[in-house]
């Protein structure tokens, strides 16, 4: 028993049951439909305003959509044990924070992706998640 009250599995399980292949279902579906959501935003980009902030979009978005799955996956090894070790969780946050920056950095500077599109595609996930509970409430 934790200092909740609560019985907590003797068995070990790494992850709780609302968990598919290492993120939560709802992880997964953001995931899924920001994906989705490239495809048109990536056709409409190159149509609209030229391939270079269509190629930024893409990036962003890709981007935006690995962060989320990497930070999804932390917090359910973080959280799949009784004892959290918050030294450990804060490093590897820290890490992805770092590595999220060195990637952006890597994007505008040597890369010279379009700084709109970037933005734009960082921004998918925001309308991913939007969309996912529409779906959700409207199912």
């Amino acid at each position: 028993m934790n200092s909740e009250g609560l019985t907590l599995p003797a068995s070990g399980e790494k992850l709780p049951p609302p968990v598919t292949r290492g993120i939560p279902r709802g992880a997964r579906r953001v995931v899924v439909v920001s994906a989705l959501l490239l495809i048109p935003g990536f056709a409409a980009a190159w149509l609209v305003i030229g391939p270079s902030t269509a190629v930024g979009l893409v990036a962003g978005g890709a981007l935006s959509i690995a962060n989320l799955w990497v930070l999804s996956r932390l917090v359910v090894k973080a959280t799949a044990f009784a004892d959290v070790h918050w030294a450990t969780l804060t490093a590897q946050l820290l890490f992805k924070f770092g590595l999220l920056g060195a990637c952006l950095w890597v994007l505008v500077v040597p890369l010279s992706i379009d700084v709109f599109g970037l933005l734009v595609g960082l921004s998918v996930v925001l309308v991913g998640a939007v969309l996912s509970q529409i779906v959700d409430v409207l199912v």
